[in-house]
């Protein structure tokens, strides 16, 4: 369905958005987690199963030259999950997430430029 792997993981952000942004059981889940702190239940620990998939996700884009050399796929993934949930928590305090899916897709764009692998960054 798609000609990069990191367009998939753009798709897989901006599902999510619109999820939060439509589906009322995401966002209940979103308001738990931001205040888990406050649950007394033991909760499954956010984003690790995220995380991890986007790391073999971005492992795949490596492997495919689709990321500047030296990028590591586990940090990056760890940064993108973390600035998905920043560009998410903002537009819910701003906007009710009303603007979700543009401001994730601002983000993505941002996101993904700095990731990208340029020409020649494969030359030897």
């Amino acid at each position: 369905m798609h000609d990069h792997v990191l367009d998939l993981l753009g798709a897989v952000f901006t599902r999510l958005a619109v999820q939060i942004r439509e589906d009322p059981i995401i966002r209940a889940t979103v308001r738990l987690q931001a205040g888990r702190s406050q649950i007394a239940e033991p909760l499954h620990l956010p984003y690790v199963d995220w995380i991890e998939t986007s790391t073999g996700l971005l492992h795949t884009a490596a492997d495919y030259g689709e990321l500047h050399p030296g990028a590591g796929p586990a940090a990056l993934a760890r940064v993108c999950v973390a600035g998905f949930q920043g560009v998410q928590h903002v537009s819910g305090s701003l906007s009710g997430h009303a603007d979700v899916t543009e401001r994730v897709a601002e983000w993505w764009a941002v996101t993904r430029a700095g990731l990208a692998a340029g020409p020649g960054d494969h030359d030897s």
